[in-house]
């Protein structure tokens, strides 16, 4: 007898999986718009009369410090090459001057009078600048300095 062998049946081949799909990934939300301010923009209006002049004095004495001349001639209204303006503080304000003190003495609508007494390596000076405000900003209009 002949035995007959059954033959196992065919078995079909599993079906490839289905390749794994990342599940959707939102990209990151855009940071919310920004409006650049140009370079000319002035900065917010303070509510403390005289701070505006402060800030402009201030200015001015760290440009002289830091060599800034254009700067310092914008802050007199002038510019670089304006050599009817005066920049007198140049005469003692180095790199490593400081200001001591600084304060408002007269404010109103039209300006105001900062004194400030800066300190560098040729001494300490007591100074005085009036700032006038007008429709374009405020400049120093008068600048004195005196050593104590």
């Amino acid at each position: 007898m002949t035995a007959s062998r059954a033959r196992p049946a065919a078995v079909a081949p599993a079906p490839n999986p289905a390749p794994a799909v990342p599940a959707a990934v939102r990209p990151p939300a855009p940071p919310p718009a920004q409006t650049a301010l140009p370079s000319y923009a002035r900065p917010a209006v303070s509510t403390a009369p005289g701070d505006t002049a402060v800030a402009l004095v201030r200015r001015y004495i760290t440009d002289l410090a830091a060599g800034d001349e254009a700067g310092a001639y914008a802050a007199l209204g002038g510019t670089a090459s304006d050599r009817s303006l005066d920049l007198k503080e140049e005469a003692f304000l180095d790199k490593d001057a400081h200001i001591t003190s600084i304060r408002v003495t007269r404010s109103d609508g039209s300006g105001a009078t900062v004194d400030a007494e800066i300190t560098s390596d040729h001494g300490s000076y007591a100074t005085t600048f009036h700032v006038t405000y007008g429709p374009s900003g405020s400049i120093i209009d008068k600048h004195d300095y005196i050593k104590i």
